[in-house]
Order: C-alpha cells, then sequence, then structure tokens
C-alpha cells in the first residue's frame, strides 16, 4: 500500500501526485515516465496517454533493486579507473569476439609514459 510519496522534494498522497504529473504534463506527449521515492523504495511511473477513451493509464514499479545495482556499478567502475589510473605500468582489457574480432575496451594512460604511445594509437 502505497500512502505517502516524496516527488522533488515534496510529500503527495497517490492521488495528489497523480493529478499533479497530470496536469503539468506535455499534451503532445503520449508518454512519459517519473520517480517517487516512499521510504526506502523509488518507484517509477510510467504515464500512457489513451486518447480515444480521454484517460490516461499509470504503471508503476518498485525499481530500487535496479538503481541500487547501477549506483554500485558506477562506484565499482570508479573506483577500478583510480586504481587502473594510478598503477606503476600498463592495464588493459582486451576483448576477443567470438566472430574472431578483437578491440581494446581499456587502456589506462601510463601507456603513454611506458611505451610512448597514447590509449588512440594502439586501436
Amino acid at each position: 500500500t502505497i500512502s505517502t510519496l516524496r516527488h522533488n522534494g515534496k510529500d503527495y498522497t497517490l492521488e495528489a501526485l497523480t493529478q499533479k504529473v497530470m496536469a503539468e504534463a506535455d499534451p503532445a506527449c503520449d508518454r512519459w515516465v517519473f520517480e517517487a521515492q516512499q521510504e526506502e523504495r523509488i518507484i517509477s511511473f510510467v504515464c500512457k496517454r489513451i486518447p480515444l477513451f480521454n484517460y490516461i493509464n499509470i504503471y508503476g514499479r518498485d525499481i530500487t533493486s535496479e538503481k541500487q545495482a547501477k549506483d554500485n556499478l558506477l562506484a565499482s567502475e570508479r573506483n577500478f579507473r583510480v586504481l587502473a589510473e594510478n598503477v606503476p605500468g600498463v592495464v588493459y582489457m582486451w576483448r576477443l569476439n567470438f566472430d574472431g574480432s578483437s578491440r581494446f575496451e581499456y587502456i589506462n594512460p601510463r601507456i603513454k609514459e611506458e611505451l610512448g604511445i597514447n590509449e588512440k594509437e594502439v586501436e
């Protein structure tokens, strides 16, 4: 049961938030998305205008775990870059694809110091 939702720093009932979003919706848009927070959960609402019947369908789903996973991935990538860019030596990731093609996914900037070339020259 959803009692209070926080959207753009303000608290709303579900009904009040729905009315606000509908009132502010661009009439030219037939679909839009907004997010709100309920306690520790993040809810994504997809709104779909149904002009033939003059109403709007609103679907909500809990995206808390997706948001947390995305935040964790971004933090992990930042940590990797800090580590890879500060180790003494060249760090790279190279991908060999099933079709036999390959490419460098990542090369740290130290390649310039160590080998005298930049990341772009390797590709």
